[in-house]
This record gives structure tokens, C-alpha cells and sequence, in this order.
């Protein structure tokens, strides 16, 4: 699951922005799977279950500071990682959201593509992969991927 938590409630445009381009990506993903690897169109949405955006688009979020808005969010949701659409992603042009570590709240937020939330979602399940990797792999201040997995 990916969490996305809107805490910027000026720009609605921006918001909407944002929750299409997550469904697109898992859509192209579960065609891909369907398309080039043969599978149903129900296998398909059952391997990208982990890819399924959880909007958290709730006016009491309005302001809020990120550690805040991921300790209120994972308390309704169980998620490793935790996306924060503040001011800065909404009216970034490409939407840049704080991507937040919920199992370690102290270690530091960094800005990620929505392209590769979904990245850093399937990276933080497995146990090789290290959170100050991403920090690492930042490009001008924002993860957009690297050529190998953190």
C-alpha cells in the first residue's frame, strides 16, 4: 500500500494532479503485467496490491507537520512508508512529496517523484534495503531512482 497524506488544502487542482498520476502508474503497471507477461487481468491487480495509493485527504490534516501526519495516518493504516503531499509537492511542478520512514520516524524524510514512490515502497519490504540509501541517491535534493536498488 502507499500512503499518501494531504496536508495542503489551497490547491485542489494540484491534489487531483497528483492522486491521477498514482492511479495511472498502477493502471500501466497492472496492463504491463496483464499485457507483456500473459496474466489475468485479476492476477495483475493481485501482484501490484502493494502499489494501491490509500489517500488520506482529510481537512483535520491541514497544516500538519509530517511526523504528525504519519503517526495519525499509520494509526488507521499499517504502512512502512508514509508520503506527504505539503505545500511544497502540491505546487512543485512535478509534485515532489516528503517520502517518511513510519517504522523509524527519526531518520530523515527526503523528496521522491510520485514515479517512484512505488519504488521505494517495494525496496523498504525487503531486508537488504536501507533507507539511508535513498538519502544517498538523491538528486538535487529529490530520489528520482538509481541505476541499481538502494
Amino acid at each position: 500500500m502507499i500512503l499518501v497524506i494531504r496536508t495542503d488544502f489551497d490547491h485542489p487542482d494540484a491534489w487531483a494532479e497528483i492522486r491521477k498520476t498514482f492511479d495511472q502508474l498502477r493502471h500501466h503497471s497492472m496492463a504491463w503485467r496483464a499485457d507483456l507477461l500473459g496474466m489475468s487481468w485479476e492476477r495483475a491487480e493481485n501482484e501490484t496490491a502493494d502499489e494501491v495509493p490509500v489517500y488520506f485527504d482529510h481537512p483535520e490534516y491541514d497544516g500538519f507537520a509530517p511526523k504528525m501526519a504519519v503517526i495519525k495516518g499509520t494509526s488507521r493504516h499499517k504502512a512502512d512508508c508514509a508520503f506527504i503531499a505539503d505545500t511544497h509537492a502540491i505546487t512543485d511542478p512535478e509534485h515532489t512529496l516528503l517520502a517518511c520512514n513510519a517504522l523509524r520516524p527519526d531518520l530523515a524524510p527526503f523528496r521522491c517523484t510520485i514515479e517512484r514512490a512505488v519504488f521505494v515502497v517495494a525496496n523498504l519490504k525487503d531486508p537488504a534495503s536501507d533507507w539511508d540509501k535513498f538519502l544517498d541517491a538523491l538528486k538535487e535534493g529529490v530520489y528520482r531512482g538509481t541505476s541499481t536498488p538502494p
